[in-house]
């Protein structure tokens, strides 16, 4: 029988789902009392989820008491990440009147928007700043002194458009800060005691993000004139390409081992299934509006004219990135969780690169991912113990 923590995530996101189907209808077709019950039901079974975790046996603690206000400042920030995401990315401008003075309820909206909006990107830097000082004071090696040196610095340089009214010319050194931090990054997650998926997969994800930052300082140096066609638009759309590969990768980079245990498991499975039903169902029922919330969440572009030849590639892509986020998730190891949450703070700040935050999740989120590359074998292998003694061979085997 499923334990309550487990009926618990499963009440959460079987009620989120539920609820992002409900909502699409009650915004699309408007009110209805069949659309009313329905979005009510589905916060009722997200409330029983959450008083069903709230009610879990507590996770016995083997960690010290620093780790676990960094892990409560993590799990605060995904949820405002993923709120910033869906109120102040996608409902805002989606809900705005097209003429007129918005509403009073959007205008709370837009505010409420705004606040997760700043919270966001100053609780990312926060958490980044911290972590790298309690990095740097371990002294754990001369790499990863010296990349969270450049993580620290590229914290602060993507934190200043939040702070002042930055200059045109500050661009550049954000990206290439963002850049060089990756880079610091990628060269600590190598060595004998790291894990290997991680080793793989932490270069794999970062690719996009470098197609960017070239991209960028391409359009900035080397063609100016291009900015809209040429090599700047085959750069973006190599850099979709990619992030895709990089969703696909994860399941074997990043997902629990053994594996062979971890794609028995039904929960992330039925997950990754129903994100992908959902999307399809959306992108059947309004192609126009699925394509523009994209756009808005994770700033990948589709086509509008017509469906975009990609569609299948991109609905495969996010369930299996789905499938790999669950199964993190619902690993007993806090290295595996930890690399979930790393990948989901990447995600969350998606491929649009317009504020300072939409830097800062993903560089927290690559620090994460680096730094449970350290832990993560050792744990997964701390819940296989290993037999070491041989069974004794029957007589009849003697005997034959």
């Amino acid at each position: 029988m499923p334990s309550r923590r487990t009926l618990g995530w499963i009440n959460i996101i079987g009620g989120g789902l539920w609820l992002l189907v409900a909502g699409y209808l009650l915004l699309t077709f408007g009110y209805a009392f069949q659309r009313v019950l329905s979005v009510t039901g589905a916060l009722t079974v997200i409330g029983s989820g959450v008083y069903t975790l709230s009610r879990a046996p507590a996770v016995p603690k083997s960690e010290g008491a620093s780790r676990g206000i960094s892990a409560t400042a993590i799990h605060v920030l995904l949820g405002v990440a993923l709120l910033e995401v869906v109120i102040n990315r996608v409902a805002v401008p989606m809900l705005r009147p097209a003429s007129g003075v918005p509403p009073w309820w959007h205008t709370g909206l837009d505010y409420l928007g705004l606040f997760l909006f700043y919270f966001a990107g100053t609780l990312a830097a926060f958490v980044i700043l911290a972590r790298s000082y309690s990095a740097i004071v371990a002294r754990r090696g001369v790499r990863d002194t010296l990349a969270h040196g450049v993580l620290a610095v590229a914290a602060v340089v993507a934190l200043l458009p939040m702070l002042l009214s930055a200059p045109a010319w500050l661009s550049l050194p954000i990206e290439m800060s963002f850049a060089a931090a990756m880079l610091a990054l990628v060269s600590t997650v190598f060595g004998r005691d790291r894990d290997l998926g991680v080793q793989i997969g932490l270069p794999v994800i970062c690719i996009p993000l470098l197609i960017h930052t070239a991209n960028v300082l391409g359009g900035e140096l080397l063609w100016p004139e291009n900015t809209f066609d040429g090599p700047g638009q085959t750069l973006l759309r190599v850099g979709v390409i990619a992030l895709c590969i990089a969703a696909l990768v994860s399941p074997y980079a990043f997902a629990p081992r053994p594996f062979a245990r971890a794609v028995t498991k039904p929960i992330p499975v039925i997950v990754a299934m129903s994100i992908a039903a959902v999307g399809a169902v959306l992108a059947r029922m309004s192609y126009l509006t699925t394509a523009k919330a994209s756009t808005l969440a994770i700033g990948v572009e589709l086509q509008t004219t017509q469906a975009d030849p990609k569609l299948a590639l991109y609905l495969l892509a996010i369930a299996t990135l789905a499938w790999s986020l669950t199964s993190c998730a619902l690993a007993t190891s806090e290295a595996r969780r930890t690399i979930g949450a790393g990948i989901a703070f990447v995600v969350l700040g998606g491929y649009g690169f317009k504020w300072s935050h939409l830097y800062l999740l993903p560089m927290l989120g690559l620090a994460l991912l680096a730094d449970a590359a350290r832990r993560v074998r050792e744990e997964e292998l701390a819940d296989m113990p290993l037999t070491s003694e041989t069974p004794p061979i029957a007589d009849t085997a003697w005997s034959r």
